[in-house]
């Protein structure tokens, strides 16, 4: 998953070409705020999410008619929020950054070439090692984010040469401490491409 958008606790309509059965009705109302009248209730799912993104697809292509398919695309996830989830998907949706800035960017004609290595060991109770494959020499930087999104460490910030790299992260934050246990995100940037991982530290 490249991109994420909201998909819970969403206010919708809901089906009205069919007779609910009484236990649906029920279910409906005590979990979803049915009121038995109005064809509208809260909902959960990706059928939800998907039609954001589309929104914002067009938004998108109506602010910046120049884009093509594969860059409007390439705008949402590049101007998308950092944000730790339970399982390693992309960024959330910003509609209101992707509108607001003006990327340079190129169309995604293939896979990222850009290969980021689960760390190990994870979870971990110490230091946790990275492994990352470049395609070219390029300026590479190793975030550690909190699950608010702080910035926790900087893990690497320099130019790598292309091939396989590794970096370690000892488990301290900017100023030495030894970072709580719970989930940090790595953020890997390079080339104009992200990837992320998440680790449990323990303690």
């Amino acid at each position: 998953v490249d991109l994420a958008a909201p998909g819970e606790s969403i206010w919708s309509s809901i089906a009205r070409n069919y007779v609910y059965d009484d236990f649906s009705q029920i279910f409906f109302e005590v979990l979803w705020y049915w009121d038995s009248v109005n064809p509208y209730m809260f909902n959960d799912g990706t059928s939800f999410s998907a039609p954001i993104v589309a929104g914002a697809a067009a938004l998108v292509r109506s602010h910046f008619p120049s884009l093509g398919p594969l860059q409007v695309a390439r705008q949402l996830v590049l101007t998308g929020d950092n944000r730790l989830y339970d399982n390693p998907i992309g960024r959330r949706l910003n509609i209101q950054a992707a509108l607001a800035t003006p990327l340079d960017v190129a169309p995604l004609l293939t896979a990222p070439s850009l290969a980021f290595a689960p760390p190990t060991p994870n979870p971990a109770a110490d230091a946790v090692r990275f492994t990352l494959t470049l395609p070219a020499a390029m300026r590479t930087r190793i975030e550690i984010v909190d699950a608010q999104g702080r910035l926790v460490n900087v893990v690497i910030d320099r130019e790598l040469g292309a091939g396989s790299s590794s970096a370690t992260w000892d488990g301290r934050d900017r100023a030495g401490r030894r970072v709580a246990a719970g989930l940090y995100v790595a953020v890997l940037r390079a080339g104009g491409e992200q990837a992320v991982r998440r680790i449990a530290v323990v303690r």
